[in-house]
């Protein structure tokens, strides 16, 4: 046994990183040397001021076998060469904290501004129609109530540059059950008795239908009013700009087309509703419920959609026109954009997530990503990432992927249900991951922090 843990196998690295890579030549290693090990030689090839851990792949991509031994696992005799691939590793994910909600949260948000935990601010969304900011100390920041049905979405809104936000406003937008969308004004994030309360600055009432999510997007341009998309059960997309206009801009109540029927549309917004405000575009193609719409990493516009009608949709949002249709096979339940890329990442009821290159002409799936075992209810992208996703679905867990290692994910949170809940009430029903923390809500009633801080 001795002699077999001394012996020295031959090993060529591959970096999928440019930043971490080291030239590719044989190194002469020993055989019971495992991934802390072979981690330190390249931060010491490297000359790194601070140690990376790496993840090391059998083969020279990443769709190998994850080294989880050592290398003389791999190697039978140490006579034939390996070839490892490598990248920065994930820190496995821990729990943080628990918010309790009085109901199912649907929704969840994280401030996109780089704080510590601690820092932090989270937004919600419950069955209960409230929308509630907290912070880091599991301390309610404020609830906005309006909504007349469950909030199915919510997400913070762009306010640098806007002209009709004041000096430390923060705007939110939420989507509901009741058919509209909603954009609130938070005067302040600091509890305080001398700031006036929330309050909705714009109602959306376009969708005929529950609303199934918002987005929010700053113009590409760098100036003019942040955009939303807003995604519903009734096969719409509509594209808004986030600008308060003087006067309503859509009738407290109207005639809408319902199958070929005149109806009225509920009345939307009272005194408190803000300003109604119309569409820019309703881009019309689904044939079914929406999922969500996300505007591209890159190009703010050009815009993406998925639904229960099995497809992914590419939208000019300039032009208000559908510039392609990508089929799948089942129910895509949730969609996203892969940071600085033009990979979509979406989630689907047959469980597993997706990916679709965008620059091919092939308008089918890239790659498949196979691990959950029930529906796909959320899936993000990391934010600066364009290799990092994260993934949650009804079967309770959340899961952690590399698009360059595809085969198994990064790590898997089983979510134990919060707020005294049984384990049959474990369906994750909303996800959003900054890079740091993994936020995420559902059916028991609680939205959870873990900690989850991936290396690029």
């Amino acid at each position: 046994m001795a002699e077999a843990t001394e012996r020295n196998v031959p090993i060529v690295l591959h970096s999928l990183s440019a930043r971490h890579a080291i030239p590719e030549e044989t190194y002469m290693i020993p055989a019971s040397w495992r991934r802390f090990q072979l981690s330190e030689l390249i931060n010491k090839v490297l000359a790194s001021d601070k140690a990376v851990p790496f993840d090391f792949f059998v083969g020279e991509t990443a769709g190998g076998e994850r080294l989880r031994g050592s290398l003389g696992d791999v190697s039978a005799t140490g006579e034939e060469l390996i070839h490892l691939t490598y990248l920065p590793s994930i820190l496995p994910p821990t729990h943080l904290s628990t918010y309790n909600h009085d109901d199912w949260v649907s929704s969840v948000a994280i401030t996109p501004s780089p704080q510590p935990a601690a820092g932090k601010h989270f937004l919600t969304g419950s069955y209960d129609g409230v929308v509630r900011v907290w912070n880091g100390a599991s301390e309610t920041v404020a609830e906005l109530r309006g909504h007349e049905g469950p909030v199915s979405g919510v997400c913070w809104v762009p306010t640098q540059g806007q002209k009709d936000v004041e000096e430390g406003e923060q705007w939110v937008a939420s989507s509901s059950h009741d058919r509209t969308v909603r954009v609130w004004k938070i005067p302040s994030l600091t509890p305080s008795t001398n700031v006036p309360p929330p309050s909705t600055v714009l109602t959306l009432p376009l969708h005929t239908a529950a609303v199934s999510s918002v987005t929010s997007a700053l113009p590409s341009s760098g100036s003019g009013p942040v955009m939303l998309l807003s995604a519903g059960w009734d096969g719409l997309v509509g594209l808004w700009e986030a600008r308060v206009p003087s006067t309503h801009e859509v009738p407290e109540e109207e005639d809408v087309e319902d199958g070929g029927r005149k109806k009225k549309r509920r009345r939307n917004a009272g005194t408190d509703g803000g300003k109604r405000k119309a569409p820019l575009h309703v881009l019309r193609g689904h044939t079914g419920t929406v999922s969500r719409a996300v505007f591209s990493s890159q190009d703010s516009s050009v815009g993406f959609s998925a639904g229960h009608d099995h497809t992914v949709r590419s939208w000019d949002l300039d032009m208000g026109v559908e510039t392609a249709v990508r089929h799948a096979s089942t129910v895509i339940r949730s969609i996203d954009v892969l940071a600085g890329s033009n990979v979509l990442v979406t989630g689907h009821a047959d469980r597993t997530v997706c990916l679709w290159d965008t620059r091919e002409e092939a308008t089918n799936i890239s790659v498949r990503l196979v691990s959950h075992t029930s529906h796909i209810s959320t899936v993000r992208a990391h934010p600066t990432s364009p290799h990092l996703l994260s993934s949650a679905g009804l079967d309770g867990t959340m899961r952690l992927w590399d698009a360059r290692s595809p085969k198994q994910p990064l790590f898997m949170v089983v979510r134990a249900p919060g707020n005294d809940k049984g384990p049959e009430e474990k369906k994750i029903l909303g996800m959003d991951w900054d890079g740091e923390v993994l936020a995420s809500g559902g059916e028991d009633c609680a939205m959870q922090l873990h900690r989850a801080e991936a290396r690029q």
